[in-house]
């Protein structure tokens, strides 16, 4: 990124089945390094969500559905500019996307949601109480 003259930061997400790990960049113009790196809050979502580990993936991604059967599972709030939305959003696979999500504290965010027909093959992780800690549970 450097050569580009952008900003970059690496975030770990995990480990592949077969033992690398994987994670994301996140980038943006030159000297945004601190924008970058802003995490707003780690909170929990009001207990109207499951968790699974989608099929399929490599690596692994989750995916988040509404139900009245749901529990108390982490989250990242992260900020993102407006103008930038919907390039990001444009990216995101099938079934995921974005929708609001309520927080415990009953606020509410724009977050990644996940269509509910993917959980007929997925996963449900909900007992782990959020998507690190499955992963921590699933490499230990």
């Amino acid at each position: 990124m450097n050569l580009l003259d952008y900003s970059a930061t690496a975030v770990p997400a995990g480990f592949q089945a077969d033992g690398p790990p994987w994670g994301v960049t996140l980038f943006a113009p030159a000297f945004q390094d601190v924008p970058l790196l802003r995490l707003v809050t780690i909170t929990r979502i009001a207990p109207l969500y499951k968790l699974y580990a989608l099929p399929g993936g490599r690596p692994a991604s989750p995916g988040m559905i509404r139900t009245d059967a749901g529990a108390a599972i982490e989250l990242e709030v992260w900020e993102l500019p407006a103008r930038e939305f919907g390039s990001f959003v444009a990216g995101i696979p099938a079934p995921l996307g974005i929708g609001t999500v309520e927080l415990a504290d009953g606020g509410k965010v724009q977050g990644f949601v996940c269509e509910a027909y993917a959980a007929a093959g997925a996963t449900d992780i909900t007992r782990f109480g959020g998507w690190r800690a499955w992963l921590a549970e699933k490499s230990a």
